[in-house]
């Protein structure tokens, strides 16, 4: 059981980290575009990780084959470029708990996708999980989460669409356990923060201001989330990885107000608690199949 339950509080401890990176990013849209913010933000992440690499993971580098040189690059462009610039150019209108609320949707996504692309099928009860999950989620809100700007949610929706499939592959990679995790966050997250400073490049170094907001998205939140999110995704299936981001928008509405100012409701103890049932049922009731090393390529 315990075993079971490491990489599952490895995934949920990474989700409580990311749930302060909408507020901050929020604060750092005063400032900086949504290019800037995530370029900076991944190529810096990326040269602090450059020294590992060379040192832990060289062997690994060497004998990486061209289809995973690609399937790290799609990685690269879909969710770290296109993926994060979707969600922070809809956090420029939407508020910060809506935005991760609208991350709910990865779950969704995940659990149809995986189970036709990586033959990971939940059970009858991980299913029920997702829909207690959802259902907490619903509750916490409310029935108006401030869905009125249209263009911001569908760009956060497309963030989403992106974020759902670099899990996919992330996880179809991962699962085989012949990259290591340093290698799956750290190259995926240059290819795609030098892609974006090459569409939109930096002209300036972000203001002192930002330094110590831009510092927690770099090294916390991006270096040392990702590898424990990556050695996780080698144990849990990509379904159950997906369904502990419906705590996301709990921690970030809790954050908000700290930060931010934007308040929370009464009604959202009741939703978390809700919320948290669903995402243990997922968890307590999976299939350990994952221990194994397995060598396909679904992806």
């Amino acid at each position: 059981m315990l075993r079971r339950l490491f990489p599952y509080a490895e995934a949920i401890s990474v989700v409580l980290i990311w749930a302060a990176s909408p507020p901050i990013i929020k604060m750092l849209l005063d400032d900086l575009s949504p290019y800037e913010i995530a370029g900076f933000r991944y190529v810096a992440a990326f040269l602090l990780f450059v020294p590992l690499l060379l040192f832990i993971s060289r062997a690994i580098l060497r004998v990486l084959s061209t289809q995973d040189w690609l399937r790290l690059g799609i990685m690269g462009i879909v969710g770290f470029a296109i993926g994060s610039i979707t969600m922070f150019k809809g956090l420029e209108n939407l508020d910060a708990t809506t935005s991760a609320f609208l991350l709910n949707g990865i779950p969704v996504l995940t659990f149809l996708l995986g189970a036709a692309f990586l033959s990971e099928k939940p059970t009858s009860l991980q299913w029920l999980g997702l829909v207690v999950a959802l259902a907490g989620s619903v509750v916490f809100f409310g029935m108006s989460v401030g869905l009125d700007d249209f263009y911001s949610i569908g760009l956060t929706l497309i963030g989403v669409l992106a974020y759902t499939i670099n899990g996919l592959i992330g996880r179809s990679i991962a699962r085989e356990k012949v990259v290591d995790p340093l290698t799956l966050s750290a190259v995926p997250m240059g290819i795609g923060g030098f892609a974006i400073l090459f569409i939109s490049p930096l002209h300036a170094f972000p203001p002192r201001s930002t330094w110590g907001m831009m510092l927690w998205l770099i090294v916390p939140s991006s270096m040392l989330a990702f590898l424990i999110w990556n050695h996780a995704r080698q144990n849990l299936k990509a379904f159950e990885m997906s369904i502990t981001l419906n705590l996301m928008p709990i921690g970030t509405a809790l954050i908000s107000p700290w930060l931010i100012g934007e308040m929370i409701p009464g009604r959202a103890w009741a939703g978390m608690l809700v919320t948290l049932v669903g995402v243990l049922l997922v968890g307590f009731t999976g299939e350990r199949t994952s221990e194994r090393v397995i060598q396909e390529r679904p992806l």
